[in-house]
């Protein structure tokens, strides 16, 4: 008998890679630029935190927490994740090297590309790979050494920080000692939406979803309601203060939110059907291709977000469905996915 799948999971990771592709396109910019923000910050901001924590629950499935950071298996496991993620991250980043090549022509310091592929990502979307990379090792390492409490306040704090920064960075710029501290921190590195200050905590979340108790429908309704009402309501203080902007992403209530959702969404489970498959294939290959689209297609349609998100979204999936199609032959198109 087939054992049943997390088929709700995978059908959420590509609503998710849907969110990503709005996140790059604007959709809604030419219509009104406070709806596109809104869509963009209250619904589409779930995205990258969700595949974090899906991630790390798939990944800590295979590790026994008990056996300790330096047992063979656990260390095979996580040697097979990085190494995955890693030749992922390495194709893309070489099939992006033209669009690479016309930022340094353009002036882009070819230096700073060399960092950004370590720390911010060898082209902007793909800052999610090394991220993901560098928050599994440091999860890995901080929860099979210190245990899951300990982990999740080390990581909560380091959330917290990235936050402020990410939120307030303008108005924290200005504190004696503190603002040069983090005005030197950002000129570096030139974000805290990484593996060191972002992921971590969502991580931990997947590895905390092993043990999560099974609640009611209703419990998880209600933690999903009041969690993103206060998501909402933390958004809006944010925009009040006049420190919105379009890369915001870390608020302190997207940790519950997520924790609930997929906590939720982890209890739905079928047997997959080949669509199941198809979409969860699609969604990885989505996220990571259509910025091959939407970079041209602003460019000579910049005037209409809302066509460059559909014209994207079609190109990606008929891109995704060719290189799955293709993978079925030729097994080593899998690397692209």
């Amino acid at each position: 008998m087939k054992s049943k799948s997390y088929t709700a999971i995978d059908i959420a990771k590509y609503i998710s890679a849907l969110l990503v592709v709005y996140i790059h396109t604007f959709p809604l910019l030419d219509i009104s630029e406070t709806a596109n923000m809104f869509i963009l910050q209250a619904v589409c901001r779930i995205a990258v935190p969700f595949f974090f924590t899906v991630s790390a629950f798939l990944f800590f499935r295979r590790i026994d927490v008990q056996a300790g950071w330096r047992d063979a298996v656990n260390l095979a496991q996580l040697k097979h994740f990085l190494r995955r993620i890693g030749l992922l991250y390495l194709v893309w980043t070489i099939i992006y090297l033209p669009y690479t090549a016309i930022q340094v022509h353009n002036g882009a310091s070819i230096l700073r590309w060399i960092f950004d592929c370590f720390f911010n990502g060898s082209y902007y979307h793909l800052w999610f790979l090394p991220a993901l990379m560098l928050s599994v090792l440091i999860v890995y390492m901080l929860y099979l050494k210190l245990g899951m409490r300990k982990s999740l306040i080390l990581c909560g704090l380091l959330y917290l920080i990235g936050a402020a920064v990410n939120g307030y960075g303008d108005v924290l710029t200005q504190i004696p000692f503190i603002g040069s501290a983090i005005s030197l921190y950002l000129k570096v590195f030139t974000t805290t939406r990484n593996g060191l200050f972002f992921g971590p905590i969502f991580i931990m979340l997947g590895a905390l979803l092993q043990r999560a108790p099974i609640r009611s429908k209703k419990e998880y309704a209600l933690g999903i309601g009041i969690s993103y009402a206060l998501l909402l309501g933390e958004q809006g203080i944010i925009w009040a203060s006049g420190n919105m902007h379009d890369l915001t992403s870390m608020y302190v209530m997207m940790v519950p939110l997520i924790y609930f959702l997929v906590s939720a969404l982890l209890q739905v489970r079928a047997l997959a059907t080949p669509l199941h498959h198809f979409l969860r294939q699609s969604s990885q290959l989505i996220y990571v291709s259509h910025i091959l689209f939407a970079m041209p297609l602003l460019s000579l349609l910049g005037t209409h977000h809302l066509l460059v998100y559909v014209i994207v979204l079609i190109a990606s999936q008929l891109l995704a469905a060719l290189i799955i199609l293709l993978s079925r032959r030729f097994s080593w198109m899998k690397v692209l996915y």
